[in-house]
């Protein structure tokens, strides 16, 4: 049985003012040993064995990184439950680091895991809230910070029924990850991403609820050393996405399934390209409920500007960007989703290879503008064999292909509304 250690033990007090940093941290570690590359943590536990951090009740103030802090072998880190038990991290100095990306700042946040040439196995997060207190930028609109909650070089990752809100960057971050399971979590009012898997294989994302986000409410990446693979992503909800509702790119093999989503700025679900990413390929996209896809938001003020670009659809397998070397979307399957109010399209597809659009259910209707579709020159709408939707105004196409190859569209779909 794993020995439990309980931060309330070693001094935190939880009680949202005292800076529980250092007893978190000696919670942990019994002594720190000094060596030629610094100091060298001593864990109260056998890391064969593993152990339990545990955080009562009570809301637990944080000034300093935890990073490489949470970094031992078989690892629980767990509280009382979302709400009860808060860890909120003090970025009153939240400006990012000269030369350093926001996401991986290694200050006041909690950055798991294991680094590059060390892997951490077999860590879990559970039953708790994790916020920050966000900093603005000076001269800008948009509030920028840390990463609440970041995890990088682990093998079995578990975050289950956590709790991020309110973050000043992505919620949940997870990067160069084998074996991972994101389930039952609540990411809300983030300013980027809710949740980004990156690099990583074997990846499932499953009953989450996602909202407000300033950018993607869920995506997984890979770059072009390191697709991601393996993918689920299935039984999320997603409300309000500021750009994408779920977005997968750079991923090879993934399955998006049985996703509910409602409100986003972009597309519903895209597959699509990045500058530096990987081709995505083997992509099956079945049995989602989406509705009003680049539709949000028409009620945010503006000096709350949202991530993002281009021209939205439900759901989307596009390459945006100058044609590269080769086709970099390939193989994706759209099958047995149900897609109500969308703008420009229910369905876009541009610069692809061997999609199939097959039996999907159009309700709409389907409207454009403010931000019209750029077809750019060629473009052609296509309707294709069987597809029934509601007549929509000018220029939306209920299916459109633009300068793809090996398309099938024999979609049949009834039940429609009336058009707008």
């Amino acid at each position: 049985m794993r020995p439990v250690f309980d931060v309330s033990a070693y001094g935190a007090a939880g009680d949202g003012v005292t800076n529980d940093h250092d007893a978190i941290v000696r919670a942990l570690y019994r002594e720190y040993l000094p060596t030629q590359f610094g100091l060298h943590r001593v864990p109260r536990f056998d890391p064969d064995e593993g152990a339990v951090l545990r955080f009562g009740p009570g809301r637990y103030r944080i000034d300093g990184t935890l990073a490489r802090v949470v970094a031992q072998h078989r690892l629980v880190v767990e509280g009382a439950g979302p709400g009860r038990t808060v860890l909120a991290f003090d970025q009153h100095d939240g400006r990012p680091l000269p030369g350093a990306p926001f996401h991986r700042d290694p200050r006041s946040r909690l950055a798991a895991g294991g680094h590059p040439g060390h892997w951490v196995d077999e860590l879990t997060i559970a039953h708790l809230t994790l916020t920050t207190d966000p900093f603005p930028f000076e001269g800008s609109d948009r509030t920028l910070g840390l990463t609440a909650l970041s995890v990088g070089w682990c093998r079995r990752l578990r975050i289950t029924d956590v709790e991020v809100a309110g973050v000043p960057s992505f919620g949940i971050y997870a990067h160069h990850c084998r074996d991972v399971l994101i389930e039952g979590c609540h990411v809300h009012h983030t300013h980027v991403d809710g949740v980004h898997v990156s690099r990583s294989r074997g990846v499932r994302i499953e009953g989450c609820r996602v909202h407000d986000t300033g950018d993607d409410a869920i995506a997984v990446s890979g770059t072009e050393d390191h697709a991601s693979s393996n993918v689920v992503v299935t039984g999320n909800e997603v409300e309000r996405a500021g750009s994408r509702g779920i977005a997968v790119f750079g991923v090879r093999s993934a399955l998006v399934t049985a996703n509910r989503i409602r409100g986003t700025y972009q597309a519903g679900i895209t597959v699509c390209v990045h500058p530096g990413h990987a081709p995505s390929r083997d992509v099956a996209i079945t049995d989602n409920d989406v509705r009003d896809a680049g539709l949000h938001p028409g009620e945010r003020p503006p000096e709350a500007p949202l991530w993002g670009g281009g021209a939205p659809s439900g759901i989307a397998v596009v390459d945006d960007h100058e044609p590269h070397v080769g086709v970099m979307l390939r193989r994706v399957r759209i099958e047995g989703n149900r897609l109500g109010r969308c703008r420009n399209s229910f369905v876009s597809i541009r610069r692809a290879r061997d999609v199939s659009v097959g039996e999907n259910r159009f309700d709409g209707p389907l409207v454009t503008g403010p931000r019209p579709w750029d077809g750019g020159e060629g473009g052609v709408g296509l309707s294709g064999s069987g597809v029934v939707a509601p007549a929509g105004p000018p220029g939306a196409v209920p299916v459109r292909v633009v300068e793809s190859t090996d398309v099938t569209v024999a979609a049949r779909t009834g039940g429609h509304a009336p058009p707008a």
